[in-house]
């Protein structure tokens, strides 16, 4: 009984999560390399290739540049802001508590 309880929540893969894993690993592979074919070529290759309609370079840049100061931010300020919003009251009344 103790066993089937363990095994739904076993780190080995299902057959089900298996084929998603591999589908969205496949699809970010995808969107990876269609992003560095898109930052790193030429637009005259990019018209060749029939891509007429595409962003500006700048956002090839600016997005990953505004997710890394997200994730920073969130890492260095959010976080030990969230962090400290959760201690109780009593810890600061018996830390600070005048003599």
């Amino acid at each position: 009984m103790m066993a089937s309880k363990l095994s739904g929540a076993a780190p080995n893969p299902t057959p089900l999560r298996a084929t998603y894993g591999f589908a969205a690993f496949i699809f970010n592979t995808c969107i990876i390399i269609l992003y560095l074919l898109w930052a790193f070529l030429p637009d005259s290759w990019l018209a060749m290739m029939r891509f007429t309609y595409y962003p500006r370079r700048y956002w090839a840049i600016a997005v990953p540049t505004y997710l890394v100061t997200a994730l920073l931010m969130f890492g260095f300020w959010f976080y030990p802001a969230l962090q400290a919003a959760s201690v109780p009251e009593e810890y600061y009344k018996q830390k600070f508590k005048k003599n």
